[in-house]
């Protein structure tokens, strides 16, 4: 369960007029529902990276759904203007209650807190190919041990206009090269289990997942190749973590043996 805190910006009124409450929340002003205003980061699709926003739903849905700590976000279409129509972002609660930029991640320290959580984050980035994982987009606090994965605009569709073409031009490779976990990684039985728990994933929450972005930047017919594509991936991660050993330099050679 997620249990972040999140900036709140203001706090309005209840949502509807006493008289029109419950009897039983009456009396009980902690329970009456209000309007609560949050922030959040937005993100758009831009002159190269037009797909971060199906990237950002997709993503993030199926973090979720595996029990990552990914913040909550939305879909939210900002006010047309005279001069230009409104535009769609994705919205991600901000989590940054200090208002400063974010530190990077003491790397080390977070996966020798959690190694499993690490190696679930490894598997999954490699599951979405997002090879963009650096200590500024890990936020671990070493003294709350509070910790948020975020920034996945660069992954699954990439960036330039070829998404198809993209998914294919990455289905043999494994896209972690420059991730900063795999190095401190101790043992393989946390991406053993990352591995069983994205390949338990049943097709149709995939396909929810990625039809949830049909319209937001993607098309049917991507969405059908990324459904197909994810779920083919998944089976190929063990083989595709193997071959690329090599870069994970704090687990024993004779280790993968098993693996």
């Amino acid at each position: 369960m997620l249990t972040a805190r999140y900036e709140l910006v203001t706090v309005g009124p209840p949502v509807a007029p006493a008289a029109a409450l419950p009897g039983k929340l009456l009396g009980t002003r902690a329970s009456v529902p209000r309007v609560a205003h949050v922030a959040g980061v937005a993100k758009a699709a831009a002159l190269g990276a037009c797909y971060v926003v199906p990237n950002e739903i997709i993503c993030g849905t199926l973090a979720r759904v595996l029990g990552l700590p990914v913040p909550p976000g939305c879909l939210v279409m900002t006010e047309d203007t005279p001069e230009r129509l409104g535009t769609l972002h994705y919205v991600s609660l901000d989590f940054n209650l200090g208002g400063r930029p974010l530190a990077p991640a003491d790397v080390p320290a977070f996966v020798a807190h959690d190694e499993s959580l690490a190696s679930a984050l490894v598997v999954f980035d490699a599951w979405v190919l997002n090879g963009d994982r650096h200590a500024h987009n890990i936020f671990f606090d070493p003294a709350t041990t509070q910790t948020m994965i975020f920034d996945y605009g660069d992954a699954l569709f990439g960036t330039q206009p070829r998404g198809v073409r993209h998914l294919e031009a990455q289905r043999g490779r494994l896209n972690v090269a420059k991730h900063v976990v795999p190095p401190h990684l101790t043992r393989l039985g946390g991406p053993k289990r990352g591995i069983e728990r994205v390949q338990a994933l049943p097709p149709f929450v995939v396909e929810d997942a990625v039809a949830s972005a049909v319209g937001a930047g993607l098309t049917e017919e991507e969405a059908t190749f990324g459904v197909d594509f994810l779920v083919e991936r998944a089976q190929r991660l063990p083989g595709l973590l193997k071959r690329e050993r090599a870069r994970f330099t704090g687990i024993r050679p004779e280790a993968w043996q098993a693996f």
